[in-house]
């Protein structure tokens, strides 16, 4: 089982594993991030880098040679991390499938472009490209942001998909983070059957794992916030309070109270791990991590 990690900021990743995050800005994709998620571009600028990518002018195989002459000559070995989830048709506008094309167009030639560029050390090792994909909302009629033809799309050009099957609840709707009836909703509805065209991709799917966990507020308005193990441990030594689980979402969590305030509690454990690591493992996905340094160091024991 492959394991692939989050990391984030740029000396982190540069110290781990000397990976690249390209971003598109108004005047040309050349800024190197160290997480888009927190740095979200506008709508205007990805309508301009998907128009401008998928253009087959001079000037933009220039640019793309530009690129290429920064990493080949560094010798980077780790992919470029790449997450489109904030750019679904519905948030750019217009019909569904007007803007799907060049969004897709666009990852197909960055994995190209990346796939092109071999390292110094063995012609047969090229850079790779990582695509960070959503997992599919449970309710509604359209609930797929990208689907198993998307998959079958782009397989060919990146070399793995990052499924973000965590923070399925938020402040406004306490609950697990990543309920594994949805999990194996994601993937059902990604590769949806044995012995299906995309069912053989199914080796390219990285399951989302978080490592943080949530402390929700059920009073007063509601609320609440990520935590990471320390955060864990802290709540667990101060408030000493029963840890529960919960056979609906295969998750462990704790109920405790605060200055007349009523807290939940959902941090990943052993046991909600090790059902998840066997859910991909019977469908021959691998792993990404949400993210490395989050969870508590005895959580590598299952790995």
């Amino acid at each position: 089982m492959e394991v692939c990690s989050n990391f984030g900021s740029m000396p982190d990743m540069q110290k781990e594993s000397d990976a690249v995050l390209m971003r598109a800005t108004a005047q040309e994709l050349k800024t190197l991030i160290p997480n888009p998620a927190k740095g979200a571009m506008a709508v205007d600028i990805i309508r301009w880098a998907m128009s401008q990518v998928v253009s087959n002018d001079a000037r933009q195989r220039k640019r793309w040679s530009k690129y290429k002459n920064y990493w080949a000559p560094n010798d980077r070995r780790a992919a470029v991390y790449w997450e489109t989830t904030i750019v679904p048709p519905a948030v750019i506008g217009g019909e569904p499938k007007e803007e799907e094309e060049p969004a897709l167009q666009f990852v197909k030639q960055l994995g190209e472009a990346l796939h092109s560029i071999s390292s110094k050390s063995s012609t047969r090792n090229h850079l790779e490209l990582i695509y960070v994909i959503p997992a599919p909302r449970m309710e509604g009629p359209n609930n797929q942001d990208f689907g198993p033809e998307d998959l079958l799309e782009l397989a060919d050009s990146v070399d793995g998909f990052s499924l973000m099957t965590y923070d399925f609840s938020g402040p406004q709707n306490p609950g697990p983070s990543a309920p594994l009836k949805w999990i194996q909703y994601s993937l059902t509805t990604l590769l949806p059957a044995k012995g299906s065209a995309s069912q053989g991709h199914s080796h390219m799917i990285f399951l989302g794992i978080n490592f943080y966990g949530n402390d929700f507020l059920l009073s007063k308005g509601g609320g609440g916030s990520s935590i990471t193990g320390r955060d864990f441990i802290h709540l667990l030594e101060k408030y000493k309070p029963s840890l529960q689980w919960d056979d609906k979402s295969s998750e462990h969590f704790f109920i405790y109270s605060d200055k007349g305030v009523r807290h939940a509690v959902f941090y990943p454990t052993l046991l909600s791990l090790s059902v998840r690591l066997d859910e991909a493992q019977d469908w021959g996905a691998g792993l990404s991590i949400w993210e490395i340094g989050q969870g508590l160091d005895y959580f590598f024991d299952v790995l």
